[in-house]
């Protein structure tokens, strides 16, 4: 997609090809999609883009379409939540009473009576996939999944730069997410060294009160989770390589291997020249070469990477 198109212009040109995808599919359904099904469609887009813009696009429909995959596998049935949805007279989403996205209008999920297909976007292809209860329907149409799997990712990657707000929000989210899971990490610790400092039954509760007590529970679970599954594991047992990307300090293919410089916590519990040589031959022929190497701790570097429209994704 072309980057200098401004937004308006976008949203028309993909308001105009959604409007060509359904035209075509209705005349390939072979009377599946009517022509009422095509005409209803068509207002409510036209609705939808006048108060969501491309976020209809790019993050409502393609919503949509993640909740269509999941069940398409059978495990489990469509979220009729993630429809959008057709009430009083305007367009919304439902969203099980939570804030709905920008734009829309937000309204409580009502109880929803007779075909519910009849209320939402692309009902008369989801007719033809669905039960009413979200259900695989016993004779599900192949060609109408494959039209709706067009239509609700049509725009999922659509190329267009992330504005400064949005990256911050997301380097906000990871930051948080490192610092959860410091928290829950020290409180398990805590609460585990308080109930031994005073040989106290963690089951009785002694040493946490009610409202940390399911918390610390979880947290112990997966405690012996965890132990159960890394028994017996080796930690000095690896063979390490590098993966197919670039390194923070910038080298790329056969660059990597020339080290430049070493993690001193890392050389503690993997010495460089056990891990990081072929044989003692390449020890005694490369040692002087290793003089150069910085034993440094380098802080994480963290990028920002395009992913989709929604927003850019995170690699450290």
């Amino acid at each position: 997609m072309q980057k200098t198109l401004h937004s308006g212009e976008m949203g028309q040109y993909c308001l105009n090809l959604v409007n060509a995808l359904l035209h075509d599919i209705h005349l390939a359904s072979a009377g599946q999609y009517t022509e009422q099904d095509w005409f209803a469609d068509k207002e409510l887009i036209c609705l939808l883009v006048s108060t969501t813009g491309l976020d209809l696009f790019t993050k409502v429909l393609p919503s949509s379409g993640k909740a269509l995959d999941r069940a398409l596998q059978g495990d489990v049935s469509l979220d009729l939540h993630t429809l959008v949805y057709r009430f009083s007279g305007l367009p919304t989403v439902g969203n099980k009473n939570r804030q709905l996205r920008e734009g829309m209008v937000t309204v409580p999920m009502p109880t929803l009576v007779g075909d519910i297909f009849d209320l939402v976007l692309f009902g008369g292809l989801l007719r033809c996939v669905f039960a009413p209860d979200g259900r695989l329907a016993g004779s599900c149409s192949v060609q109408c999944v494959r039209a709706l799997r067009q239509l609700l990712f049509v725009f999922y990657k659509l190329d267009l730069p992330y504005d400064k707000a949005l990256q911050n929000e997301t380097l906000d989210k990871f930051v948080k997410a490192e610092e959860d899971v410091y928290q829950d990490a020290q409180f398990l610790s805590d609460v585990i060294n308080s109930c031994v400092a005073r040989h106290s039954s963690i089951w009785a509760g002694d040493c946490i009160n009610d409202h940390w007590f399911k918390e610390t529970m979880t947290l112990l679970r997966a405690r012996a989770l965890l132990h159960e599954l890394f028994r017996g594991y080796d930690v000095s047992d690896i063979c390490p390589r590098h993966g197919p990307g670039s390194v923070s300090t910038g080298e790329r293919n056969w660059e990597k291997y020339a080290f430049k410089r070493i993690n001193p916590r890392a050389q503690l519990v993997f010495p460089f020249d056990r891990y990081y040589t072929v044989n003692g031959n390449h020890v005694a022929e490369s040692y002087r070469e290793w003089e150069s190497i910085l034993e440094i701790e380098s802080p994480a570097k963290v990028v920002l990477v395009p992913k989709d429209s929604r927003g850019p994704r995170i690699i450290s």
